[in-house]
């Protein structure tokens, strides 16, 4: 695991402790049930319909999740494409390879 891993991990462990068979958005009477998007989808909800009627300190947090997900996301897929940075570095320049 590496720290992005480790720091979206908590992010995303924090954001659900108190959110866990499901989720009420606290501006509106949506609710999220539980699934494998639920962090996401209540995310985007928000930025979508309340991000204007959030406090400075909320949108300041909103766009730090939002940088940490889009690096996440941009991290996995090039992970996909040429494979974990960590392995190929360490099979090129170990005695072994």
């Amino acid at each position: 695991m590496t720290n992005l891993d480790l720091i979206f991990f908590i992010v995303c462990s924090i954001c659900r402790k108190e959110f866990l068979k499901k989720m009420k958005c606290k501006y509106c009477d949506k609710i999220f049930l539980e699934d494998d998007n639920i962090t996401l989808n209540y995310f985007e909800h928000i930025k979508i319909n309340h991000y204007e009627s959030l406090g400075n300190e909320d949108k300041m947090m909103h766009d730090i999740r939002e940088k940490m997900i889009k690096s996440k996301i941009n991290y996995d897929q090039s992970k996909k494409e040429i494979g974990d940075s960590d392995l190929v570095f360490n099979s090129n320049n170990s005695d072994n390879a």
